[in-house]
Order: structure tokens, then C-alpha cells, then sequence
């Protein structure tokens, strides 16, 4: 398998011992806050860090508290844009993206479920790029002709899984506001599709594509590292 995010590597180290830090920090102040219960509680959560995406989402986390050692939330979202870096505007990107995820709290807490989590967390993604590349088109036995200018619409579908390691931290006596910090391992399969395109030419998503950053734009099974943070607002108790 491939790797995937590679620029996301380094925060690995800080993210984990970050999210430890908090979770023993928020495990010593919790007698601090008044005995509100959170069980069945329900959270509306966002990541900033969906701003810097390549890929720009509009999205939110739905969490709900079913118990003292579970959760379970979804993240879904759009995608309005992809950057493009060489003009500073947004290419025709559409799609969406859900994340369902299952959250195991280390500490059982009777009224207040948060702190240190593991979790379960899949991925089911679908986009449509519209697309202008040289293309080759091949004669009958494969071989190269020429090149041609195409425009066509490359669909990408993801699926995967990964295991989360998180912290949570109340940061407010209502315990109105939280902080989620997490990072994770796990894969995704990915499979590309050219769609309206020319006759004749031809594009593989399943060989090397030296024009293609990392050669994460081929069909296959790559290694996921999710990593961030997501800040949280309850709205019901």
C-alpha cells in the first residue's frame, strides 16, 4: 500500500501527546464542574482545519452521548471547490463525504461521558472533478498516437475505516463547550473514473502517472493518518 498524507506526519507525535496531556488534565478538574449530566446529550461539532483542505468541504459533526462509556457521530459534508494553487481560485468540484464513527470513553463516567476515547470511525466519499489534460490516444494495438487537449469529469469513490485514538475536554462549567483532539490509523480504497470522455483517448488509474502528485490518483489501497481537532457546542441535554 501506499502512503498517503504525508504532510500530516510530523503533527503525529503532538497531536497523541497532546490528546493525553488533556485527558488526564480534564480527568483531575472534572469535580470542578457542577453535576450536570451529558448522558444523552447531543453536540454539534466543527474542525477548522477543513479551511486549509485542498478539497473545500462544508461540513459538521453530529454527536450524541448514548451512555457513560459510549457515543456515536456523524460527519457529513459537501465539497464547494477544489483550491487551485497556480491562480488562487477554486476548480469545479462537487461531491459529498460522511464519516460515521462508534466512540468507546476509557473512564466510565456516570454523568459526564468524555476524556480519553478510542473509536471506530468509516469513510464513504463521492466527487465529480471536471478536468482539462493532454491525453494519449492509442491505435488499436495500445500503441501511442498523439496527444489531444480533453476536457472530461474524473469521479472519484472512497471508502475506509480507521481506529482513533481521541481526548475530550469540557472547557466551561456549563459544560457547554468542548474540545475534541484526535489522531488516528487506518486505509482507504480509492477508484477513478474518467466520465464523458473524448473517443479514442484514454486516461489509467491503474499505472504510474508521473504528472500525478505521490501517485495518490490511481485506483488502489493507501494508508490513512487522520489527525485534528474539532471544537464542540452542546444543544441538548
Amino acid at each position: 500500500m501506499t502512503v498517503g498524507p504525508f504532510y500530516k506526519t510530523p503533527l503525529i507525535t503532538t497531536i497523541f501527546l497532546a490528546t493525553i496531556h488533556i485527558g488526564v488534565a480534564q480527568n483531575n478538574s472534572t469535580k470542578k464542574y457542577p453535576e450536570t449530566s451529558l448522558l444523552h446529550s447531543i453536540w454539534v461539532q466543527f474542525n477548522p482545519f477543513t479551511l486549509i483542505e485542498p478539497e473545500v468541504p462544508i461540513t459538521a459533526t453530529l454527536l450524541y452521548k448514548t451512555s457513560s462509556r459510549m457515543a456515536v457521530a456523524l460527519d457529513a459534508g459537501f465539497f464547494i471547490g477544489k483550491q487551485n494553487y497556480s491562480n488562487n481560485k477554486l476548480k469545479a468540484y462537487s461531491g459529498f463525504r460522511l464519516k460515521p464513527e462508534l466512540k468507546y470513553y476509557l473512564q466510565a463516567n456516570r454523568k459526564s461521558p468524555h476524556g480519553l476515547y478510542v473509536s471506530l470511525q468509516g469513510l464513504i466519499k463521492r466527487t465529480i472533478e471536471k478536468k482539462q489534460e493532454w491525453l494519449p490516444q492509442l491505435n488499436s494495438s495500445g500503441q501511442f498516437i498523439f496527444s489531444q487537449l480533453a476536457n472530461y469529469q474524473e469521479r472519484k469513490l472512497v471508502y475506509g475505516i480507521s481506529i482513533i485514538l481521541g481526548g475530550e475536554i469540557l472547557l466551561d462549567k456549563e459544560q457547554r463547550w468542548m474540545l475534541d483532539l484526535y489522531g488516528g490509523l487506518g486505509f482507504r480504497n480509492k477508484q477513478f473514473k474518467a466520465i464523458n470522455l473524448p473517443d479514442g483517448l484514454t486516461t489509467n488509474f491503474n499505472d504510474d502517472n508521473s504528472n500525478r502528485i505521490f501517485n495518490l490518483f490511481k485506483n488502489g489501497t493507501y494508508i490513512s493518518i487522520p489527525l485534528g481537532l474539532k471544537v464542540g457546542y452542546r444543544i441538548k441535554k
